[in-house]
Order: C-alpha cells, then sequence, then structure tokens
C-alpha cells in the first residue's frame, strides 16, 4: 500500500492522522509506517478475539 494507493481510495491528499485502527495485517502495519510514520496504529479488537478465536478452534493446535 503506498500513499498513491490511499489517495486513489479516499480521493484526497491524506494528512497523517493521529491514529489508525487497523487489524493485524503486517502488510498494512508496514504501508502505514512507511507513509505515516508518527502516526499510532492500534488493533482492532474484533479482529484479535476474531484471531483468537480460529487459533483455540482450530484443530492444529489440539486444545480440548
Amino acid at each position: 500500500m503506498t500513499k498513491k494507493f490511499l489517495f486513489k481510495i479516499f480521493n484526497c491528499d491524506i494528512q497523517a492522522p493521529f491514529a489508525v485502527m487497523t487489524d493485524d495485517s503486517s502488510a498494512m502495519k508496514l504501508a502505514l509506517r512507511k507513509i505515516w510514520p508518527n502516526t499510532r496504529q492500534l488493533l482492532c479488537h474484533f479482529h484479535v478475539g476474531q484471531a483468537e478465536w480460529r487459533w483455540l478452534t482450530a484443530k492444529i493446535n489440539n486444545i480440548p
């Protein structure tokens, strides 16, 4: 993701926001850090819980 891509999505030149909430996508986190290095990155509680549930219910992890 680049600033050009964000410009295309939002159709404007976006100033750096104070904070951005995302899921735990490493690609998204790296892109945001590159574009807006001083912006605080927050994790979405819903997506964190969803990832935990998927891990707990995955048979490969042998959780009874």
